[in-house]
């Protein structure tokens, strides 16, 4: 693998499963383009944000334009084109909400691509139709019918095909795309194209810029070497055999030829920056393979072969001359694929501790190791991207717009070997039922000794330095609410549970962190702590920079703490401490009266009083409390600590220490 090769990707997949769930639900659809007229309105369960992505925990927002989505493509920045069951392709513009229809009366469109100024399109074409007619005709044309629409050929022999194979082809379309999104000038790019059922039809497109690339399944799941030689035969009758199992590559002028063979089903394809096509093939059991359910993600090179129908998931001899898979899936069902700079994205089923979950994961260039970055029982059937986000379009009708950078679920292998020998190799901030480790801008919980899943709640709860940094609803609480649950942002790995948090950008005070038990009862919340910590961030920050410099400097107050003044904060250290209960009294007196809070100018001076839990952290045996000072001019200040008792209903300070420090001159 080149150098240049190492710095893009990611992945997605095929289709048994879309086709599963879609076949029951085909319906006719008039045919032909509309004008776009007046849009009716996308249902958007919040608003779509495409700035402070992070802040928000990786969710940029939920779009729901609704339909069963089976593919979507880009036409500019803020308008997409999204395909659906239904047999429409509707243009969305996702800062807005507005939706158009600009195309009914397509057979399950599962692919769309834009290029020069033309929409592609895959679609089933006759064999669609031919699963909406009536149960009646079908089966005196000798097809079985199943619940799920999907038509079985009776076999053997062969020869009882000839007379049907021909209604059940597929087509590639094309469109020009006019100046308002709208589509006419259909071409058919090619048609006759064999497809026995929907599972295994032209699926995915992508393109480089220059050529259309377009995925087409075998219709057949186990070829036989008389299926195969009769389906060679049936090109005399113009069908287009030749597009089966392969990915075939599209010109400017409408020419199509065979880029790559040997696939089962690849359902989603995307181009890498470095023109790699990358595509993760469903060649999953019938004796294909002896590992079960697994897949096989490609890097699909031109004029290469990779094994079906002669050799399943990666399991072709040393000496034969087929492409090897860079990764096997460890699922099923492959959806959808994206290829950027970073790696590779996949979509596809995994069965974890019994159960079903559609994940989403990213594959490195350099290992293919995957990290995971959506879990939900959400069919993802296209993932696409813009302004390095992530939009998941699903079968349920909502598109989830993500950060990849701090996604809904990702820990995975996004911490590697060495960075996790590492982090373990150091001092965790919190110990506890997790042990908690900061490492740069993030936290990392992990508990060790046979962990399985962890059903209870994640509370965090970030204290800003300026509270203008939260956001604006939050303001009024005084802290930003992180709280998580392990589903979303952990994972389980031989026995270990890992769950990964990024902190927000802005500047943070402290913030308190632990785990709860969420209980209903007669219809009311109650939150049973399990464990709660807090960690203050700016005191951490400094003992691991700024102590040897601060101690090397003299005490502006020596007291029971020494308190030294650094730049805009002060620093309190105490030696030979264990804990503190005692609180720290902080009165600070301005030069002009004006620059404090209105409702402390009849007082003279703000009081900036704290807890040492809140601002202070015990580390080797010292005791350290930091607190950033005001920006207005400060005339002196007074601080100390004091012991507060309850007599009779009444609150007594006790002084146990007190000094002022005077800033004229």
């Amino acid at each position: 693998m080149s150098d240049a090769r190492l710095r893009f990707a990611r992945v997605g997949g095929a289709l048994a499963v879309v086709l599963v769930l879609a076949s029951a639900l085909l319906v006719a659809c008039g045919g032909g383009s509309a004008d776009l007229g007046e849009p009716a309105s996308a249902l958007a369960a919040e608003p779509l944000l495409r700035e402070d992505c992070r802040e928000r925990g990786g969710y940029c927002g939920v779009l729901t334009p609704g339909g069963q989505l089976t593919a979507a493509a880009w036409l500019d920045h803020d308008r997409m084109y999204l395909a659906d069951l239904e047999g429409r392709i509707r243009l969305l513009n996702v800062g807005t909400g507005e939706i158009w229809t600009v195309r009914t009366g397509l057979s399950m469109p599962q692919g769309l691509t834009v290029l020069h100024g033309r929409l592609y399109v895959t679609d089933m074409g006759s064999v669609c139709q031919g699963m909406r007619e009536e149960k009646e005709r079908l089966e005196a044309a000798g097809m079985e019918v199943l619940p799920q629409c999907r038509l079985v050929f009776p076999m053997p022999p062969p020869d009882a095909l000839g007379e049907h194979l021909e209604k059940y082809t597929a087509r590639i379309l094309s469109y020009r795309v006019d100046e308002q999104g709208g589509l006419d000038d259909e071409q058919v790019i090619a048609d006759r194209i064999l497809s026995l059922d929907r599972q295994h039809s032209p699926n995915g497109m992508t393109n480089d810029g220059e050529y259309v690339y377009v995925s087409l399944g075998h219709p057949i799941n186990r070829p036989t070497k008389d299926l195969i030689q009769y389906f060679i035969q049936l090109r005399e009758r113009s069908l287009r055999t030749d597009l089966m199992g392969v990915i075939a590559r599209i010109d400017s002028r409408g020419r199509i030829d065979i880029y790559a063979r040997g696939f089962r089903n690849v359902y989603g394809i995307s181009v890498a920056p470095d023109g790699t096509i990358y595509g993760a093939d469903n060649d999953v059991g019938d004796g294909l393979n002896t590992s079960g359910y697994l897949e096989e993600l490609n890097a699909i090179r031109e004029g290469e072969f990779y094994g079906f129908p002669v050799y399943g998931t990666n399991e072709a001899p040393p000496d034969a001359k087929v492409t090897e898979p860079v990764a096997i899936l460890p699922g099923f069902s492959s959806t959808a694929t994206h290829a950027n700079e970073d790696g590779v994205y996949v979509s596809y089923i995994k069965s974890e501790n019994d159960t079903i979950r559609h994940v989403v994961e990213q594959f490195d260039y350099e290992t293919f190791d995957p990290t995971l970055i959506y879990k939900e029982n959400v069919l993802t059937t296209a993932i696409i991207e813009q302004d390095n986000l992530i939009y998941l379009i699903t079968l349920e009708g909502h598109i989830y717009v993500i950060d990849p950078e701090d996604a809904p679920v990702l820990f995975g292998m996004r911490l590697s070997t060495n960075e996790l020998d590492r982090i373990l190799a150091s001092d965790p901030v919190i110990v506890s039922d997790y042990n908690v480790y900061l490492d740069n801008s993030r936290l990392i919980y992990i508990k060790e000794n046979n962990c399985k899943e962890e059903m209870r709640v994640f509370s965090l709860h970030i204290t800003p330095v300026k509270i203008d940094d939260l956001p604006e609803e939050r303001r009024v609480h005084g802290f930003d609410n992180l709280d998580f649950t392990f589903d979303q942002h952990g994972r389980v790995a031989n026995g270990t549970c890992f769950a990964l948090r990024y902190l927000p950008s802005y500047e943070f005070t402290f913030l308190t962190t632990g785990q709860y038990i969420l209980h209903e009862l007669d219809g009311q919340r109650m939150f049973e702590a399990v464990w709660s910590e807090q960690i203050y961030f700016p005191v951490r920050a400094m003992i691991s920079t700024d102590l040897d410099r601060i101690l090397d400097s003299d005490p502006v107050i020596r007291s029971r703490y020494d308190v030294y003044l650094d730049n805009s904060r002060l620093i309190y250290i105490k030696n030979s401490c264990e804990e503190e209960s005692n609180s720290f009294s902080l009165h600070i007196y301005p030069v002009d009266v004006d620059d404090l809070p209105e409702e402390r100018r009849v007082h003279g001076f703000d009081n900036l009083d704290f807890p040492f839990d809140r601002y202070g952290v015990v580390a080797n045996g010292m005791c350290f409390a930091l607190r950033y000072l005001p920006s207005w001019d400060i005339a002196s200040l007074t601080t100390g600590q004091y012991v507060s008792h309850e007599v009779d209903g009444q609150t007594t300070f006790e002084t146990v220490w007190t000094e002022d420090l005077s800033f004229r001159e």
